[in-house]
């Protein structure tokens, strides 16, 4: 493997992936004779449609660490990026993060956690393990995105980030509420 892709393996404050239970979960999802891409694909899919987002959910709390969400069963965009992003990472797949910069319909902005991952012969991918509709398909010749980022205002910035970006971090590990949270979520990127 290219040792540029090395970073994208480590573990880091966020992105857990050396705990135990991120471990143990990204195994269980491996069958005998899976290739590479098609574990990194049943990986996407089991954090799309098994860990509910946490506006989707009663949830009150917030988890923000990878094996917090595969503990609680919940998480916002950027939670389950942070997830997503271990189990990959866990299982030997180089995975980073990325973000889009949307618009409500109201005519606010938000920022929304991706995750990007090496997928050997194919290169880097972008994967929105959100959930919601329509389901974005996993797919080694394209991005697998819910949202095109295609109005006025928004982006997909194409940033590839070992670790989360601090600013939402610091929000995300300093909310008591999912509410609280919420109302403090930057509406654009601050680092990339």
């Amino acid at each position: 493997m290219d040792e540029s892709l090395n970073a994208y393996l480590t573990a880091g404050v966020a992105i857990d992936c050396h705990h135990p239970a991120i471990q143990a979960q990204a195994a269980a999802l491996r069958r005998e004779g899976m290739t590479p891409v098609a574990h990194a694909a049943r990986l996407f899919h089991w954090v799309r449609d098994s860990v509910a987002h946490s506006c989707d959910s009663a949830a009150s709390t917030v988890p923000w660490r990878a094996s917090e969400v595969l503990q609680q069963g919940h998480g916002l965009c950027y939670a389950k990026s942070h997830l997503l992003a271990a189990l990959l990472r866990a299982a030997g797949h180089p995975a980073g993060l990325d973000y889009q910069r949307l618009a409500t319909e109201r005519g606010r902005f938000f920022l929304h956690g991706l995750v990007t991952v090496w997928l050997p012969g194919y290169g880097w991918r972008r994967l929105d393990a959100r959930g919601g509709y329509p389901l974005p398909a996993f797919a080694v010749e394209s991005d697998a995105l819910l949202y095109p980022a295609s109005g006025p205002g928004e982006v997909t910035y194409g940033v590839n980030l070992v670790e989360p970006d601090p600013a939402l971090l610091r929000v995300l590990q300093g909310g008591e509420s999912l509410a609280e949270v919420l109302a403090a979520l930057p509406s654009a990127l601050t680092m990339g």
